[in-house]
């Protein structure tokens, strides 16, 4: 394969992994595109992006206490004047459903949660 065949596939690659990715960087952005992935707005509606129901409830519900530490995390950040930024990360085979959740700061990637469903 030639130097221009593999930039067109890189790019590919990039644009397929940049439809599964929303980027936020405060906390009311990060609530509003998590409320998308409620699974009772799915319901009947296959074209919508979801969450697995026992996940919403335990963890990505509005005032769980992953969203309270969610909240905590941007507040301290921006207290500190440091970048922060949160991917909300779909599957590649369900591109509609919610994978895992990522902060970013310091350009050190950690995993926030992740879908234990399956």
């Amino acid at each position: 394969m030639n130097g221009a065949s593999w930039e067109v596939l890189e790019k590919r690659m990039e644009n397929n992994r940049d439809k599964r990715e929303d980027t936020v960087t405060t906390y009311d952005s990060f609530r509003q595109q998590l409320d998308r992935y409620d699974p009772a707005l799915a319901e009947g509606n296959r074209a919508r992006i979801y969450s697995n129901q026992e996940e919403w409830d335990l963890y990505l519900k509005p005032d769980s206490i992953f969203d309270r530490q969610m909240r905590i995390l941007f507040s301290e950040h921006k207290e500190r004047r440091v970048d922060f930024k949160v991917m909300l990360i779909r599957h590649k085979k369900d591109m509609l459903k919610l994978k895992r959740i990522e902060g970013i700061a310091f350009g050190e990637v950690t995993i926030l949660w992740s879908d234990a469903s399956g």
